[in-house]
This record gives C-alpha cells, structure tokens and sequence, in this order.
C-alpha cells in the first residue's frame, strides 16, 4: 500500500513546463536588445562552457557570430523562468547533407532535465524543417559525450589541432 501511494504522489506532481525560443536578430533594435538584455544574462553560463574547453572559444565569438546570423540562440525556459542556452549552425556540405551542429549548451544547475530532451527533440523538429539529414554536436566533454550516447548519438570523430604561431 505504501509503494501505491508514493506511486501515486509521483502521477499526481505536476511535470515542469519547458519551453525553447529561437531568437532571431535581424534589425539594428534586435541587435541592441540582444547586446543589452539577453546577453548579459547568458555570460555566466557561456564562461563555464569556455571554461571546459579546450579550443579557441571566446566570448567575442560566440556574440559575432549570433549578431552576424551565423549561429542561432535558442533559449530554454522552465516554468516560464530561463533555465539556459544551445547554439547552432547550419552546415549544408558538398557531399549533399545538410546538418545542424550544436556547438555551445548551457542548462543551469538545478534545472530539470527535462529539458535537454524537449531540447533535443525542439534541434530534430528544426532540422527536419530545413531538410537536414543529421543533428551533430561538437564537445569535449567527457560527462557529456557519455550522456550523448546513451540518448542514442553516435560519435563520428576526434578533432585536433597545433598552433602555428608559437
């Protein structure tokens, strides 16, 4: 009976709202808005992913290439609060695929993880509109690649670099 009720109390406990919008700059006004109001929000969240990694990630590069429209901001939202952020880029290729890579994620701790499900399933709807064949998803985290392959992602290859001006 008591295996019922915990059951129960679980059915009954209302599941969290989550939400994503892609955000869109395309005038001068959007621009400032962005720079002024949703950027600084997103700072602290993008200094821990450049934090982890371990390539040439800026802060001056992830704004140049959301304000110039070469990446899109999608925002995720919990119960109407922001829970934190994913970038993508459209990448068509010369063998014929096109892809959407997601280059930068952000969940806020704490927050349920509902939303990288809805989130990922938000990037597939995206995809399909624009007649991708493939989601990709660049990262170095170790968590995060064994994350990706229990939800069904398969890693492709290994990327790396040398400086030449050292």
């Amino acid at each position: 009976m008591a295996e019922e009720l915990k059951k129960e109390e679980i059915e009954q406990k209302p599941r969290p709202k989550v939400d994503f919008m892609r955000y869109e700059i395309k005038t001068k006004e959007e621009a400032e808005k962005f720079i002024n109001v949703i950027w600084p929000t997103l700072v602290n969240g993008l200094d821990e992913i450049i934090e982890s990694s371990k390539g040439d990630l800026s802060r001056g590069i992830v704004l140049k290439e959301v304000l110039n429209g070469y990446s899109n901001l999608w925002l995720g939202f919990v119960d109407g609060k922001y829970a934190g952020f994913a970038t993508t880029t459209f990448n068509p290729h010369l063998d014929g695929l096109n892809f959407i890579t997601i280059k930068q994620v952000y969940i806020k701790k704490g927050t349920a993880l509902e939303i990288l499900l809805k989130g990922q399933k938000k990037l597939f709807e995206f995809g399909k509109k624009l007649n991708c064949d493939k989601v990709r998803m660049v990262t170095n985290n170790l968590k995060e690649r064994k994350a990706l392959r229990r939800l069904g992602w398969k890693p492709t290859y290994q990327e790396y670099e040398i400086n030449l001006k050292e």
